[in-house]
């Protein structure tokens, strides 16, 4: 193959493959016109009409984080300042709900070493949280204790998120109760009123979760069938097992009787046979007295 030639055939796959692309997202943009940007638009007005009227009532949303510095005590805050925030008003995609937990007043923590100090600092920086550190070193300039003034606030976000790839909702929360992401996926048909309501809930903590809302009454019904269904099926299997032992049962039977059929016919034959030399015997005999 010539020069020419080779890079006409190079250019045609780098054409073919971004026409295949091309189609691929047109697809994806169609689906997400027909499925997710109903629910997404439902969403993002729901979340406007809500935070705007939390932020008019402003109600009191004490929470009690995991803060203090052995794991186990709580420090309480309290939730407001609630925004949304939309990448699209038309076609929406991404849905941030924003707020804070703020203290009454900063809170001052010790601990007594400078591994404690470090641990400390990462688990506080991991939620995001304002706070100052003054160590205390000994003659060595080594930190033998840190004093953590935390002051505030702490960042809290829920996004919904059209999934478009893998055809699905996701609700992310991030610092609700732990650093780490948390995510919910639902499907197009599950974003309805009853699971904003839950979400909404979740937001103002009457919620310890949104998961559960991932069973619609639609699922309950598809797993109460596939359970009949499953139970049929073993019902089946059970007739044809009894079926098969039955058979096995009458087939043993049946060749019980005819092993013994046949061993009768052997004895039959083996008394005839036995007769016949019996006869020959006495024949020979008297053949021999003559």
């Amino acid at each position: 193959m010539g020069l020419l030639e080779d890079l006409k055939d190079q250019a045609s796959k780098i054409q073919a493959d971004e026409e295949n692309e091309k189609a691929g997202e047109a697809e994806k943009e169609v689906f997400y016109q027909e499925n997710l940007r109903p629910g997404m638009l439902q969403a993002y007005q729901y979340f406007i009409d809500l935070v705007a009227h939390i932020n008019i009532v402003k109600p009191e949303c004490i929470v009690d984080y995991p803060l203090m510095p052995d794991g186990q005590g709580t420090i309480s805050l309290n939730q407001g300042d609630y925004k949304v925030l939309i990448d699209s008003s038309s076609n929406p995609k991404k849905i941030d709900i924003r707020f804070y937990a703020r203290l009454e007043e900063p809170v001052t923590l010790g601990v007594d070493s400078k591994i404690e100090a470090l641990r400390y600092s990462d688990y506080l920086d991991s939620y995001r949280i304002k706070y100052h550190r003054r160590d205390e070193k000994n003659e060595q300039y080594e930190v033998v204790r840190s004093e953590f003034q935390i002051e505030g606030p702490l960042p809290l976000q829920l996004r919904i998120f059209a999934n478009v790839d893998q055809q699905r909702i996701d609700i992310i929360s991030k610092n609700f109760m732990r650093p780490s992401l948390e995510r919910s996926s639902f499907r197009p048909e599950d974003m309805n009123e009853k699971l904003l309501d839950r979400v909404g809930k979740f937001i103002l903590r009457k919620e310890d979760s949104i998961s559960s809302a991932q069973i619609s009454d639609q699922a309950l019904a598809g797993i109460r069938k596939k359970l009949e269904s499953e139970k049929a099926q073993a019902e089946v299997r059970r007739v044809a097992l009894e079926a098969e032992s039955e058979s096995a049962k009458k087939e043993g039977g049946l060749n019980f009787r005819l092993k013994n059929a046949v061993l009768n016919q052997k004895d039959k034959v083996k008394n005839l046979l036995g007769k016949t030399i019996r006869r020959g015997a006495k024949k020979s005999h008297a053949d021999n007295v003559d």
